[in-house]
């Protein structure tokens, strides 16, 4: 398990650990979460994607998705459906 403190940081531990999951805000400093992942996917493409966002924007979460991510997840309701998303992010592996 690891954390980083923004986008580059967060691209260099995916690489680096090869995680099963990687939990990304897509608002960082450095690398924004969806540049981010796009780089995540080429350096650890076993890794599911899960994004949180503060913003209820459709475009932002369907951006999300595009750069593939398993599910996007709105930080307002993430105490109810964060864990659901990592459970289905589990059981696609």
């Amino acid at each position: 398990m690891g954390e980083a403190f923004d986008g580059p940081d967060a691209v260099q531990k995916a690489t680096e650990f090869q995680p099963d999951i990687v939990v990304l805000d897509i608002t960082m400093p450095g690398l924004n979460g969806i540049e981010a992942a796009k780089l995540i996917r080429q350096q650890s493409p076993k890794s599911a994607i899960v994004f949180l966002t503060q913003n209820n924007d459709q475009d932002i979460c369907d951006g999300a998705l595009a750069v593939g991510s398993t599910r996007c997840v709105l930080k307002a309701h993430a105490w109810r459906d964060l864990c659901f998303a990592i459970d289905v992010c589990l059981s696609r592996s």
